[in-house]
């Protein structure tokens, strides 16, 4: 038995075949830069973290994108944390062809010291259009089944 309390529509890029893995499903649609490791940067103990000059694809992180902040040269794969509580930032302010990301909060480690170091980031392509709490909470029991339908599109 299980109660459902929240729902979402969330949608991704087509990927190929993944195999099975023991990672946690959103790690699929981390991307980093063309070279296959997180894009270099440095964050500063504050809203702002900047994208390291030797980047050259500055823009495939976008105002709106979510980003996920790692250790340097960590890669989608490896995904070496730096023991934050949430990794996930919004990013809510980036000029086309500019090196600075304004987030939506200051990156912080488990006990909440800012982090003042050099970073990696991966751009997260998993994206939610739609969530929702639930007025009343649906319960699962024996006198109704639940279906769960995934279409996964394969090039």
């Amino acid at each position: 038995f299980f109660t459902i309390t929240e729902v979402a529509l969330v949608g991704a890029a087509e990927k190929d075949a993944v195999g099975s893995c023991e990672c946690d499903p959103r790690d699929i649609f981390l991307t980093g830069s063309a070279s296959g490791d997180s894009f270099k940067a440095t964050a500063n103990g504050t809203t702002t973290i900047t994208l390291d000059p030797s980047e050259s694809e500055v823009d495939a992180i976008k105002e709106g994108d979510q980003i996920k902040i790692v250790a340097p040269s960590s890669t989608a794969a490896t995904n070496d944390l730096l023991g934050q509580t949430n990794p996930y930032y919004l990013v809510i302010n980036k000029v086309l062809g500019g090196r600075d990301i304004v987030l939506d909060r200051v990156p912080v480690d488990a006990e909440q010291n800012p982090i003042d170091e050099e970073i990696g980031v991966l751009r997260d392509g998993f994206r939610i259009f739609s969530h929702r709490i639930m007025k009343s909470p649906v319960k699962k029991s024996e006198d109704f089944e639940i279906v769960v339908r995934w279409r996964i599109i394969l090039n």
